[in-house]
């Protein structure tokens, strides 16, 4: 299937395993410039060299950052586009799954480092790249979410919670800025 999006420049957060990890290679095999992070050095390592072998592939690249992080999330934007060689065209907001549990079970300390974790990376990410994509006059921004956005699932309070802010958040920015 052509996307029409040969050449471009993706970044994907998280992208060394999962869904990020199916993403990322899915935008290398249209023939887009990918960069992946990962908290891990060697995930991430691994990831590339696998991204490196999908057929007609740009070379990929591998970052370490921790999208809970706001001086991570810059900094993966701002290497990403350095390291493959200008702006970035798509970028895909995706963060590690939150702990599961009950409300009783759930501490605030969790609660917290969880909204770093999965909403605010989403929001850090996307401002990092908005101004050049708005300057282009293109781009793309994916959210990977959780079908908890549609329906709560049991034993993963915080996931039910966030997730679908991000998708209203996601709405509401497009409506802001999609012209």
């Amino acid at each position: 299937m052509d996307l029409g999006i040969t050449k471009m420049r993706a970044a994907v957060a998280a992208g060394t395993a999962g869904l990020g990890f199916g993403t990322a290679k899915a935008l290398a095999a249209e023939g887009v410039a990918v960069a992946v992070c990962g908290r891990d050095a060697q995930r991430v390592a691994a990831a590339v060299r696998e991204l490196d072998d999908v057929a007609g592939a740009a070379p990929a690249v591998g970052i370490v950052a921790d999208m809970a992080s706001s001086d991570d999330a810059e900094r993966f934007v701002a290497e990403a586009a350095q390291q493959l060689g200008g702006p970035l065209d798509i970028l895909v907001c995706n963060a590690g799954g939150p702990p599961g549990g009950t409300f009783a079970s759930i501490t605030e300390t969790q609660w917290i480092e969880s909204f770093e974790q999965v909403f605010l990376s989403a929001l850090r990410l996307s401002r990092a790249v908005l101004p050049g994509m708005r300057e282009r006059k293109w781009g793309r921004i994916i959210n990977i979410v959780s079908t908890s956005v549609q329906q709560p699932i049991p034993g993963i309070i915080i996931s039910n919670a966030f997730r679908p802010a991000i998708a209203g958040w996601a709405k509401t920015l497009a409506a802001e800025v999609a012209s």
